[in-house]
């Protein structure tokens, strides 16, 4: 049943094309962001998904549902079906969370490791990189707005 549900969910973002929606993988190809959504695991969260200062290490699709994010306290943002976050922590081997998320959700999550070997085969290309750190940038920049 696990495998046929993360079937259909990962069936479900290919179809909506939520990856492409995301600016940091509009420059990929079909076959490429079908095989990252095909590294991807199917993960059902409720409650606390990831609070500020903890490790990261994975980012998120959300398939079905909705987040809050909160940054010291602060609500900053809603989340909804294909939204993407986490991608600090594809990014550095020790990196932490910027924010608390919480909700009730359906995603699909790559961890650190699977985002490398997807570099390591050359199915991202450096814009696609290139655009998700500048995704991190921008978000780093709006948490330090929050701060202020």
């Amino acid at each position: 049943m696990r495998l046929q549900t993360r079937l259909v969910v990962r069936a479900k973002v290919k179809r909506a094309r939520a990856l492409e929606k995301c600016e940091a993988f509009a420059s990929l190809d079909a076959t490429s962001i079908s095989k990252i959504v095909d590294t991807m695991e199917y993960k059902e969260l409720q409650g606390e998904i990831c609070r500020e200062g903890d490790p990261a290490r994975h980012l998120y699709v959300i398939v079905e549902g909705s987040c809050d994010v909160s940054i010291q306290g602060k609500h900053v943002a809603k989340l909804t079906d294909l939204s993407i976050f986490g991608e600090s922590a594809i990014f550095e081997e020790n990196a932490t969370r910027n924010a608390t998320v919480t909700g009730n959700v359906k995603v699909l999550e790559m961890s650190r490791s699977k985002w490398n070997s997807l570099l390591a085969s050359g199915v991202l290309s450096p814009a696609c990189v290139a655009a998700l750190q500048a995704v991190r940038q921008a978000r780093i920049r709006m948490n330090m707005k929050q701060d202020v």
